[in-house]
């Protein structure tokens, strides 16, 4: 009876893994026949099933900005530039929908640049790596006394490690904890409504925070310090996270 279970499961898995395959060839082929406002729809179907990957929101970007919506390619290439820093096609992505936009990019400070160049993902592995020092050096330690200089050696460097990978992942963290405005005309305003009085204006792809949400708007704060609530449905979060929390 196991076995006849486990070979359902396989079944089922192989039958998931080439649904997905076909649905990204639909999507693919889409794309190159240039409908892509189905491609969109595509795409987003299955990041929405299979979760984010580079590769994914680098097609999403793609087609959107093909069909003109440069506000949320931004937002997936910044996603895509999270998963993966250092992907040149990524990165000439970003930039050309950028240059599109107009979009003014702050010099970043050499942490950011650290940060940004190394995932999340990367920055965990690291700390798994220095967890498994750390463990060898215990282990040694129980099993030859004798050997404290190897011992310490290996609970430093594991110790250092990890808290290097930690110090990384909270890094990037912030490094990505914004939202973009994605539609030009957007006016911050002094009350969550359409009638209150405008502040200022904030350009197409701008960087600004999320600081809390009323109704359908979002008091938002630009990198200069100026604060008004503004539709949020003007303003995405990068982060997949930040989304999945604001939903």
């Amino acid at each position: 009876m196991i076995r006849s279970l486990l070979i359902c499961i396989t079944l089922l898995s192989a039958s998931g893994v080439a649904y997905a395959d076909a649905a990204l060839k639909r999507a693919n082929d889409l794309q190159a026949a240039g409908d892509h406002t189905s491609a969109i729809r595509e795409y987003e179907a299955l990041i929405a099933t299979r979760g984010h990957s580079p590769n994914l929101l680098y097609n999403l970007g793609m087609a959107q900005n093909a069909a003109g919506k440069i506000g949320p390619a931004l937002v997936s290439f910044e996603r895509a530039r999270m998963l993966a820093p250092r992907d040149p096609q990524i990165r000439q992505g970003l930039q050309t929908v950028r240059d599109r936009a107009h979009t003014p990019v702050a010099s970043a400070a050499w942490r950011d640049r650290l940060t940004r160049s190394v995932s999340a993902r990367e920055w965990a592995f690291a700390g798994l790596f220095g967890c498994a020092l750390v463990c060898a050096g215990l282990l040694l330690s129980a099993r030859s006394p004798a050997a404290r200089r190897r011992v310490q050696a290996l609970l430093a460097a594991g110790l250092v490690l990890g808290g290097v990978a930690v110090a990384g992942v909270l890094a990037t963290k912030q490094s990505f904890d914004h939202a973009l405005i994605v539609e030009e005309g957007t006016v911050a305003r002094q009350a969550p409504y359409e009638g209150a009085a405008a502040l200022f204006s904030i350009s197409l792809g701008e960087a600004v925070s999320i600081e809390r949400r009323h109704g359908t708007y979002a008091f938002v704060q630009t990198r200069a310090g100026d604060e008004g609530w503004v539709p949020a449905a003007r303003v995405t979060p990068v982060s997949p996270s930040a989304v999945h929390q604001a939903s």
